[in-house]
């Protein structure tokens, strides 16, 4: 059967669609336009054909796999960039993390930390042997003046923190790490359960002056922006301190004795008192690397 033709030149409307049918044309030879369908009520229309999308034209040689994948890789540099140009603008006028650990008072303040805990620790791990093996107390006794220490510090933690309001942090921190320190000589008097009672009570006494101001003091002396990076230092001055006494201080009281051994701890304690001092020093002094604010410490106080 020979195809069929059209004699017209005019345009064949089917709804919205225009479909132009050229004269003398086969109707098996139409090429329409792209058609839209014509979907069920509430629903949207869909086109037959769907056009590229990413930015890059049908047909176009940037239309490879290879070529696509490098279009998609660009944006991403692009917006990675973006990223970045903004982090550097929020950023801007503060520090860097290098110029941070260049700052030799962050040093001060961690030898004066780690002193500090070497003090402290002393008191919770070797002061119990030497008390058992030297001087023939017994764990239970121990047990009982270990348990006044949380005692006290419940009952005149906030009274003393209202008693020494008037004195500077970093005379707080010097005189208690100095009195933590100094507690042990009564050992070298007497080494009666008394005396084990007042060095308890000395040490409390320290601990409890000291600890407040040690928790600020880092963030007194902290840039702008990287409190953090001095918090994180001042945390690992605690596992220092507690690793030294059982390496250091067992050893050194085999070889000098009990006496050698305290006096070995207060000269810990003075090492750190000296420590805060300096560090406060180094603070105020003019072209350091920053002016604390507020002041790590304003004189010894009234």
């Amino acid at each position: 059967m020979p195809p069929l033709h059209r004699t017209d030149a005019h345009p064949q409307v089917a709804g919205n669609d225009r479909i132009v049918v050229p004269a003398r044309e086969p109707l098996g030879r139409i090429h329409p336009q792209p058609l839209t369908k014509r979907p069920p009520f509430g629903r949207q229309p869909t086109t037959l054909r769907v056009p590229h999308t990413d930015g890059i034209p049908p047909g176009s040689r940037t239309a490879s796999p290879r070529r696509h994948h490098a279009f998609k890789v660009s944006k991403t540099l692009k917006a990675t960039r973006t990223v970045v140009q903004i982090t550097k603008n929020k950023q801007a006028g503060t520090r860097p993390i290098s110029a941070v650990f260049g700052d030799i008072r962050l040093y001060g303040l961690m030898l004066a930390t780690i002193s500090a805990w070497t003090v402290i620790y002393t008191y919770e791990t070797v002061l119990p042997i030497v008390l058992s093996q030297s001087h023939g107390l017994s764990p239970s006794d121990w047990g009982r003046v270990y348990a006044l220490g949380p005692a006290l510090v419940v009952l005149f933690q906030l009274r003393i923190a209202r008693w020494i309001v008037g004195f500077s942090p970093t005379f707080c921190l010097a005189a208690g790490t100095i009195l933590m320190g100094a507690a042990f000589l009564t050992l070298m008097i007497q080494a009666t359960l008394g005396a084990v009672l007042v060095l308890t009570l000395a040490f409390i006494v320290g601990n409890m002056i000291w600890g407040p101001a040690s928790e600020q003091a880092a963030l007194r002396l902290a840039p702008e922006g990287h409190q953090g990076a001095y918090l994180g230092v001042m945390s690992s001055s605690i596992w220092l301190g507690s690793a030294l006494v059982p390496g250091l201080g067992l050893p050194l009281r085999e070889h000098f004795g009990d006496t050698g051994l305290w006096i070995a701890v207060l000269s810990i304690a003075l090492l750190s008192a000296a420590s805060y001092l300096l560090t406060n020093r180094m603070a105020h002094t003019p072209g350091s690397y920053r002016k604390v604010t507020p002041p790590f410490g304003k004189g010894v106080g009234r």
